[in-house]
Parts: C-alpha cells; sequence; structure tokens
C-alpha cells in the first residue's frame, strides 16, 4: 500500500514506456551491428574467393606453359618462354605470399613445390633433355599444378567456411 501512494500509475506507465524505447533502441542499434558484420564477412570472403580463383587460373597458365617449355626444343622461343615463366612465377609467388600475410591462406608450400616442378632439373640450359608426353616430368608439373589449387581451396574453406561464424 505504501508503494502504491508513492508511485502513481502514471510514472509506472512513463517508466515502462521510457524502458520500451531504450530495449527497442538497443536492438535496432544491435541488429545494424549484426547486419554490417555480416556484410562486411560475405564481401570479404567475395573478394578473398575471386582471388583465389586468378591464382588458380594463373598456376595453371604456369603448368601450361611449363609443359610446353618441356616439350619444347632448346633455342630462342624456349628462352623467351623460360623468361616469360620466371616472370610469372615470381608474380604468382608474391602474390601467394600476400594472400598469406593478408587472410592466412597458405599455399606457399605448394608453389614452392610448382616452381620446382616446372623450373628445376635443367631448367633454361642449352642441352636440356626435351620431356615427352607423359613423362614424370610432366606428371610433377601437373601434379604440383594440382597440389596447389587444393591448397588454396583447402586454405579458403578454413577461413571462410560455408557458414560463417561471426566473432
Amino acid at each position: 500500500m505504501l508503494f502504491r501512494s508513492c508511485v502513481s500509475g502514471d510514472t509506472i506507465r512513463t517508466v515502462l514506456q521510457a524502458f520500451s524505447l531504450v530495449v527497442t533502441a538497443w536492438l535496432v542499434i544491435h541488429g545494424w551491428e549484426v547486419a554490417h558484420q555480416k556484410a562486411a564477412l560475405r564481401d570479404r570472403r567475395k573478394e578473398v574467393r575471386e582471388f583465389v580463383e586468378d591464382l588458380k587460373e594463373a598456376a595453371f597458365a604456369l603448368e601450361s606453359l611449363g609443359r610446353k617449355y618441356w616439350l619444347m626444343e632448346p633455342g630462342d622461343e624456349s628462352d623467351a618462354l623460360a623468361a616469360e615463366i620466371r616472370l610469372k612465377m615470381s608474380r604468382l609467388s608474391l602474390a601467394v605470399t600476400r594472400l598469406k600475410n593478408a587472410e592466412d591462406i597458405d599455399a606457399i608450400t605448394a608453389i614452392k613445390n610448382l616452381r620446382i616442378a616446372i623450373t628445376g632439373d635443367d631448367f633454361d640450359v642449352l642441352g636440356r633433355t626435351i620431356a615427352l608426353i607423359g613423362s614424370a616430368k610432366l606428371m610433377a608439373i601437373g601434379q604440383a599444378a594440382i597440389k596447389f589449387e587444393s591448397d588454396l581451396e583447402g586454405g579458403f574453406m578454413e577461413q571462410f567456411p560455408s557458414q560463417p561464424r561471426l566473432k
């Protein structure tokens, strides 16, 4: 009874309305924050996915160039191709390092193995042995390219699972 006499019904109603407004505002602000986080994560995932796809395409282009190089006779054309392979390999290695630093997707060992498969042995040597179709050299280049793709995909899926979780 004492409480009823001290606080009127209008005061209780006013307090409840104010509390309702505060809770509603908090829910709206929190909802915006969650929606923003999800949108940012989705956008980042898409951006990294596109970058990973570009790296995979570059690796398979290098695989193709490597196969072509090892199947051709030494000479001016193969020298130009060797220079192109070195340049593209350097660019791909740099991109993989950036991906590792930015997103913790590690394909550095796989890119090293691809480099060894393509440029190892007697690469860019005048008296090099020409590979035969189906040779171990060409198979190693293909396997290294596939391993590179696999490492990129695995790293991407670790960093960006199908059902992203908010942190």
